[in-house]
């Protein structure tokens, strides 16, 4: 700015940058609802925490849900859940402040953290679906199949056509080896969506744990190439041999990355369970490095 007698002046602006940064990202987000893809010039922590002359513009909490709902949005998950910290050291966290901050738990693979706020969500709203199927997936994520099993299986009662809900009760009843509880799960996952390829593959190995080479092959038959990796075209391998389909079983073998093809420790105990005799097992070891080698 210029004065009447021709000096520069300095800008109050400029005195303090971050001040009116702060305000005009505030006022941003107050205004439209509709912008997704504004990235701050500036870490949110530094702005939250570094700098305690600008707290009480942050003692609104309506203001600071707002901004962590914001910063969601934008995919900003670190920065929602240093919002959401900050928020719960000075307020208690009502009901959707503990989902959201749970959610945003979750995108940072922070389970056992988000399981503490979807457990506190749960007390104050013990219907609320998305939390209930929320706090399934994250004990699911962390191995604590005894607690996810009564969370699925109340939703499965409640929600019968949902069939996430039918295949996550499936895994914890796979985890906990009651199979055919488990296959009647995935089974109806099958009939809500036919194209659905985890349930297929959950179907195939189901099946085959319990020694039922026949079905297990038929579902490994109905699975995507795509869909298959190392692991999955091993165990479809076994069930195509098993039963009798050893052409089958040589190309699924064949396709795996391993170089030179063979049978690990736990694969040759799969296959003696279904009497497979060492010397077939070294025969098709030996066969499968051949025509390896006639491609290459």
């Amino acid at each position: 700015q210029e004065s009447s007698n021709g000096e520069i002046m300095p800008d109050p602006k400029n005195q303090n940058p971050l001040k009116y940064y702060i305000m005009d990202c505030m006022r941003y987000f107050g205004r439209s609802g509709k912008h997704q893809e504004f990235l701050f010039t500036l870490p949110l922590s530094r702005l939250l925490f570094k700098y305690p002359f600008l707290e009480s513009m942050f003692m609104d909490k309506n203001q600071l849900v707002s901004f962590a709902y914001q910063t969601q949005r934008i995919k900003l998950y670190n920065k929602a859940v240093n919002i959401f910290q900050f928020i719960d050291s000075h307020y208690t966290l009502d009901l959707d402040s503990l989902q959201l901050y749970a959610y945003n738990l979750e995108k940072l693979h922070r389970h056992e953290e988000a399981i503490l706020f979807l457990e506190k969500a749960a007390i104050i709203n013990p219907d609320s679906k998305w939390t209930q199927i929320h706090l399934g997936l994250c004990y699911l994520k962390c191995n604590n199949h005894q607690k996810a099993l009564p969370v699925y299986q109340r939703l499965s009662v409640i929600y019968p056509e949902d069939k996430t809900i039918a295949y996550r009760y499936g895994l914890c009843l796979e985890k906990e080896k009651k199979y055919e509880k488990a296959l009647k799960q995935f089974y109806k996952v099958e009939y809500l969506d036919p194209a659905h390829q985890r349930s297929i593959l959950a179907i195939a190995q189901c099946s085959f744990k319990m020694q039922n080479a026949y079905q297990a092959n038929k579902y490994f038959c109905k699975m995507e190439d795509a869909n298959m990796d190392d692991a999955i075209r091993m165990q479809a391998g076994h069930a195509a041999w098993i039963t009798g389909d050893i052409q089958r079983a040589l190309k699924l073998y064949g396709t795996t990355s391993s170089a030179p093809f063979s049978f690990s420790a736990e694969d040759i105990s799969i296959l003696k369970s279904f009497n497979i005799e060492d010397d077939d097992i070294t025969l098709i070891e030996d066969t499968v490095n051949l025509h390896k080698k006639s491609i290459e």
